[in-house]
C-alpha cells in the first residue's frame, strides 16, 4: 500500500511531510522550508534533490527510486527502523503554470506502525520515570520490605501491561524462590514456589548472558512452568530480566503476556532501567533493609508465639491437631483462585492459623467433651470467635485479621454467630474461612463421629451453598477441592489408647470416680454388637443398709467404692446403678474369673464393714444375648451372701 510521505511545491517549498520524517530531521517548523536546504545534511535523502533535478531536465511525470531507509532513534525512546522502501516520485500539475512533487512510499503501513511505536515508547519511557519515583518512595516508606517489593511489582506489571509478573530471588545460590508476584492465581504458586533455573530455559539464558530475553515460544522457554501458567491463561510472550547485583545475578524478574506486545520488544532499555532501579534502591538501602528484616523477624516472632499457643490448644484436644493449619491451607488455596495477591494471602493464612485461638478460654469440660454438647455447653463453645478476636486484636500488626477471625462462624443466610450477619455483611475473608473450616471439620475425625468421605463433604458443601456458606466461595472450593485436599498438611491420627482414655475420663462420675451407668450400658451393647463375650455382676447393699444411720450408710458406701477402686482396674468397668448398687462389666472374662474378682473386693470390704450384701453374675452370650434382658435377670436374681466361694 502506497502513501504520501512528502509533497513539495514548484518553488521547492515543503507542503506536507510525514511525522516520522519530521522526527527524523528533528525540526518542528519545517512546512514552507526549502526541501533542498532541509535535506542537505542527510545523504540518504539525496534522492529528493536528484529526482527534482531529473524532472526539471526531462519532461517525465514520474519515476521510482529505491531507498534503504534506516531510522535509529537515540532520544527518549531508543528504537530502530530499518526498511528498504521504493519511493515513487510524481510531478503533478495543479494548474497551467504550477505543479507539485509527490513522494509516495511503498508499504506506508510500516511508516505508520513505526511512528506509533515510537510514540508509545516515548509515553512508556515517561511513565516509567514516574513509576520509578513511586517505587523509590514505596521502598523507603513501606515498613515491610516484602510488601514494598509486592507493590513495586504491581506497578511494573501495570506499566508494561503484563498479565503476570514474578520476582524470584536466588536461595542458597542454587534455586530461585518466588519472592513476590502480581496477577498470579490458581494453583500455580503451590507447585513451584522454588525452581531450578536450569528447568526454565528462558530464565537460564537471561542468567547466563545477563540480558533481557524475549521469548515468543513460551512452551519451550518456560520449561517446567508452562503447564502451570496455561491453567489460567495462554501466553504469547515471555520476558525474563536478570536482576544483577554487583557481578552476580541475584534473581529474575519475569513478565508474561496473553498477546504479543511489540512495544515491549523495543523496550529492553526501559526494562533494564526498572530492574536497575530496583537493584540500586536495594543496594543503597542495605542498612534500612536490615532494619526492615528485623521488623519482619519481630513480626514473625509474634506469629510464632501466637501459633504456638494455637498448637498448644490443639494439643489439649488431639482431635483438632493440625486443624488450624489445614484451615489456613484450604483458605489460601480458595483465595488464590479468587485472584488474591500474595500480601492478602499471607494475612489470610495467619487468620486461618489463629481463627480458633480463643478456645484457650473454653473449659476442658466443654472443649474436650467426647459427645454432643448440651445447649448450655454449646453457648459456651460459641464464645470462642469473640475470644479469638480479642486475643488477635492485642497484636497491632494483626488488626486487619480481627473481622475475619471474629465472623468465621457467621452463616450466609444470617443464622450464624456471634452477630447473625448475612450475605456481604460478612467480610470476604471470614466467608472463605467458614468454607475452609466447615470442610476440614467434615473430613476430620471428631470424638463423637468419624470423618465423612471426601465426596460426601462435597455434597454437603453444595447443599449448604447460599444458606450456611457463600455460594460463590463454595463454587471456587468445589472446583479446586481435589487439588486443595492434596496440598494440605497430613491429618493427625488419634492413638486408640488415647482416644479410649479420653472417652473413659469424660464418662466418669467425678464424685466417686466410678463410671456413669450410661457408659457401662453402651459398652455392653457394643460388646454384643461385636459378639465379644463378657461377664456382668452386681453388688448390692440396698436390702441390708436400711438399719444403719445416715453417717454409717455413707461410710459403708465409701468403703465399698474404696474396695472396688483398690482391687479392680480397667478394662473392668464399674458403675453405680443406683445409690447402693454397683454393676461391674468385664470383657472377655467368664463367670468363674468374675467370682474371684468380686470375692477379692468383698473380702476387703468385709474387713472394713461387717455388712450383708447380695450379688449376682451373668454372662454374654450364655445367659442372654439381649442387654436389657441380661440386666433384668442380673438384678432380679441376686442373692444374699457374705463372701462368695
Amino acid at each position: 500500500m502506497k502513501g504520501l510521505i512528502l509533497s513539495v511545491g514548484r518553488q521547492l517549498d515543503i507542503l506536507q511531510i510525514h511525522p516520522l520524517l519530521r522526527r527524523y530531521i528533528g525540526k518542528d517548523e519545517i512546512i514552507g522550508s526549502n526541501v533542498i536546504d532541509v535535506f542537505a545534511f542527510y545523504p540518504e535523502f539525496s534522492f529528493v534533490k536528484d529526482a527534482i533535478a531529473e524532472f526539471e531536465n526531462n519532461s517525465t511525470s514520474s519515476k521510482t527510486v529505491h531507498v534503504p531507509f534506516h531510522y535509529h532513534s537515540i532520544e527518549l525512546a531508543r528504537i530502530r527502523f530499518e526498511k528498504d522502501i521504493d519511493v515513487e516520485v510524481i510531478r503533478s500539475r495543479i494548474s497551467e503554470n504550477d505543479y507539485i512533487y509527490l513522494f509516495m512510499a511503498s508499504s506506508i503501513e510500516y511508516f505508520e506502525e513505526f511512528y506509533q511505536l515510537l510514540r508509545k515508547k516515548e509515553r512508556l519511557y515517561l511513565d516509567s520515570v514516574s513509576v520509578l519515583k513511586e517505587i523509590s518512595m514505596e521502598v523507603l516508606n513501606e515498613p515491610s520490605s516484602k510488601v514494598a517489593a509486592r507493590k513495586s511489582i504491581d506497578m511494573v506489571a501495570r506499566l508494561f501491561q503484563a498479565d503476570t509478573a514474578i520476582m524470584r530471588l536466588y536461595k542458597n545460590n542454587r534455586v530461585l524462590e518466588k519472592y513476590v508476584s502480581s496477577g498470579l492465581h490458581g494453583d500455580y504458586i503451590g507447585s513451584h514456589v522454588e525452581i531450578d533455573p536450569r528447568d526454565v530455559p528462558a530464565y537460564m539464558t537471561a542468567i547466563e548472558e545477563k540480558r533481557p530475553v524475549f521469548d515468543d515460544n513460551p512452551e519451550k522457554g518456560l520449561g517446567v512452568l508452562h503447564a502451570d501458567y496455561i491453567k489460567f491463561h495462554e501466553i504469547k510472550l515471555l520476558v525474563a530480566l536478570p536482576i544483577i547485583s554487583g557481578n552476580r545475578v541475584a534473581g529474575i524478574l519475569s513478565l508474561s503476556f496473553k498477546e504479543d506486545n511489540p512495544i515491549i520488544r523495543e523496550s529492553a532499555d526501559i526494562l533494564e532501567n526498572v530492574v536497575n532501579e530496583l537493584k540500586l534502591l536495594l543496594e543503597k538501602s542495605d542498612y534500612f533493609l536490615e532494619l526492615l528484616d528485623t521488623t519482619e523477624r519481630l513480626k514473625n516472632l509474634n506469629i510464632a508465639i501466637v501459633t504456638s499457643l494455637s498448637n498448644a490448644i490443639e494439643t489439649r484436644d488431639p482431635y483438632t491437631k493440625g486443624h488450624s493449619e489445614r484451615v489456613a491451607a484450604y483458605a489460601v488455596e480458595i483465595a488464590r483462585n479468587l485472584g488474591w495477591d500474595d500480601y492478602e494471602l499471607e494475612k489470610l493464612r495467619i487468620a486461618g492459623v489463629l481463627h480458633d485461638i480463643g478456645k484457650v478460654g473454653i473449659p476442658d469440660a466443654v472443649l474436650l467433651k467426647p459427645s454432643n454438647l448440651s445447649e448450655h455447653e454449646r453457648e459456651i463453645m460459641n464464645l470462642h470467635p469473640e475470644l479469638s478476636a480479642a486475643i488477635v486484636s492485642e497484636i497491632e500488626s494483626f488488626s486487619e485479621l480481627v473481622p475475619w477471625v471474629r465472623f468465621h462462624h457467621e452463616n450466609f443466610a444470617g443464622t450464624g454467630y456471634p452477630y447473625g450477619l448475612k450475605g456481604n455483611e460478612i467480610p470476604l475473608g471470614a466467608r472463605i474461612l467458614a468454607v475452609a473450616d466447615g470442610f476440614d471439620a467434615m473430613t476430620s475425625d471428631r470424638p463423637y463421629r468419624k470423618a465423612i468421605h471426601f465426596e460426601q463433604a462435597r455434597e454437603i458443601l453444595q447443599e449448604g451453598a447460599g444458606t450456611q456458606w457463600d455460594p460463590d466461595i463454595v463454587k471456587i472450593a468445589l472446583d479446586n477441592l481435589d487439588v486443595i485436599f492434596q496440598k494440605t498438611p497430613s491429618f493427625y491420627h488419634i492413638p486408640e489408647i488415647l482416644d479410649e482414655f479420653r472417652r473413659r475420663i469424660f464418662n466418669m462420675n467425678l464424685m466417686d470416680g466410678l463410671y456413669l451407668y450410661e457408659y457401662l450400658h453402651d459398652e455392653a451393647v457394643q460388646h454384643i454388637q461385636e459378639n465379644k463375650s463378657f461377664s456382668i455382676a452386681v453388688i448390692s447393699l440396698k436390702e441390708y443398709i436400711s438399719q444403719f444411720n445416715p453417717v454409717d450408710k455413707k461410710r459403708a458406701l465409701v468403703n465399698l467404692i474404696d474396695s472396688i477402686k483398690t482391687n479392680i482396674h480397667y478394662p473392668i468397668v464399674v458403675s453405680r446403678y443406683n445409690y447402693y448398687e454397683v454393676i461391674l462389666l468385664a470383657p472377655l472374662v467368664n463367670k468363674q474369673f468374675m467370682r474371684k474378682v468380686i470375692n477379692k473386693v468383698l473380702v476387703d470390704f468385709f474387713q472394713k464393714t461387717n455388712l450383708f450384701y447380695s450379688s449376682n453374675i451373668m454372662s454374654f452370650p450364655e445367659d442372654s444375648i439381649n442387654i436389657d434382658h441380661l440386666l433384668d435377670r442380673l438384678l432380679s436374681e441376686k442373692k444374699q451372701t457374705d463372701v462368695m466361694n
